[in-house]
């Protein structure tokens, strides 16, 4: 104990080393001499990293003074768990803050209002009368069209009940409008409206009649989408649907139609028509429904092939000339299935089959080649009938 307190003493009083006066206690408590010079550190101590920082740098600023080993990344993962939970309260407060915009509403019916075009109606009112012989001049007025009686005798009366052989009275009503869903996406909507009476020697009828509604879809830009910019250059949809409705003295008649139509013109110039078409027509008749379906698929080719040639004049000073010219050769195929049934008629189909070439060896001379094959079978007689036309032509200007 003596020789420690010795040592200890003499460190104080060795200014040459700067850690003579710091003591290492050992687990036990015991004082621990500080190491030679030159040999290696010291191992750290049990639980302690062998990176720790030291005291006072910068590592260890998010340590509080006298923390044990570890608490300083226990302190960094609260902070860090802190901070999310605030960003993540700040986005769900944000996200309702958004769905409680009491305008949100009105804003989209303002919007949709705003593509909306101003509605057009026409109306048109006709009235007429007609006689079956008159023996004099009709009156002025008549001719005028403001009066239905001619003021005439006639064949069929006198001039005491001087009426018309037929008058007919009648009102329609023209609609439409159109609405832009999307910058390539707009639909028109249209509807006719149809009144009339007649008077026909002495027996009076009405009928009615409407076409509503009439929408027609236009879809353009479909060539603008990441799969079909490949291939196609152009791209435009047409859907329309047609309902059809009347009612006279013969019964009621109701009619709807559906017709699509796509038009694309692809990146090597071949240009394709796709189309369908679906109907049906529907009468009653004595508490009886008589109906006629028609539906067909038709696919329309066309490809054009361009070039231009040129040849010089073998002869003195115009060897080195050409005489240039353009042609245009195309070539399309038309392609069409169609299929008609009634409910006491078995179905009838029909195929059409139409290639033609045609060319264009100048704007003087043009030609062309085109076969039309038709083949129909069912139907009531259940007959096949087949037929094929061939056409040529050639054209030569002066």
């Amino acid at each position: 104990a003596s020789d420690r307190v010795r040592q200890m003493h003499e460190a104080q009083q060795n200014p040459k080393h700067e850690d003579a006066g710091k003591v290492m206690r050992d687990e036990e408590g015991g004082a621990v001499p500080p190491p030679a010079e030159g040999s290696a550190p010291a191992a750290p101590a049990a639980g302690q990293p062998a990176n720790a920082p030291e005291a006072g740098g910068l590592k260890g600023l998010g340590a509080r003074p006298g923390a044990r080993p570890g608490e300083a990344g226990r302190a960094r993962a609260d902070t860090i768990a802190a901070a999310r939970a605030d960003t993540t309260g700040a986005k769900v407060d944000t996200l309702r803050a958004k769905k409680r915009d009491p305008l949100l509403p009105i804003r989209k019916l303002v919007r949709f209002l705003g593509s909306v075009e101003p509605i057009s109606a026409n109306i048109n009112i006709d009235h007429r009368s007609s006689y079956d012989r008159i023996y004099d001049r009709a009156d002025l007025w008549y001719q005028l069209g403001f009066s239905e009686h001619s003021n005439a005798p006639s064949a069929t009366d006198s001039i005491a009940d001087n009426s018309p052989l037929r008058a007919t009275n009648a009102v329609s009503i023209d609609l439409r409008s159109a609405v832009g869903l999307t910058a390539n996406i707009g639909v028109e909507i249209k509807g006719r409206f149809n009144m009339g009476e007649d008077d026909f020697n002495g027996k009076r009828s009405k009928n009615t009649s409407s076409v509503w509604p009439t929408l027609t879809l236009n879809w353009k830009g479909m060539e603008k989408y990441r799969l079909l910019s490949r291939y196609m250059q152009q791209s435009n949809l047409v859907v329309g649907f047609e309902r059809r409705n009347s009612v006279t003295l013969s019964g009621e008649e109701n009619a709807y139609a559906l017709s699509p139509t796509w038009n694309l013109e692809w990146k090597n110039t071949l240009s394709t028509d796709l189309g369908a078409t679906y109907s049906k027509k529907t009468h009653v008749l004595n508490n009886q429904e008589l109906w006629d379906l028609t539906w067909g698929v038709n696919l329309g080719l066309k490809y054009n092939i361009q070039g231009s040639k040129g040849f010089g004049i073998p002869l003195p000073l115009l060897n080195k000339r050409k005489l240039s010219f353009s042609s245009v050769l195309t070539t399309a195929l038309n392609l069409s299935y169609s299929r008609a049934s009634t409910q006491i008629d078995p179905a009838s189909a029909v195929i059409s089959v139409s290639p033609n070439v045609s060319y264009r060896f100048s704007n003087n001379v043009t030609g062309g080649v085109g076969v039309d094959y038709k083949r129909t079978s069912g139907g009531r007689l259940g007959q096949v009938h087949q037929s094929i036309d061939v056409r040529v032509d050639a054209e030569f200007k002066f």
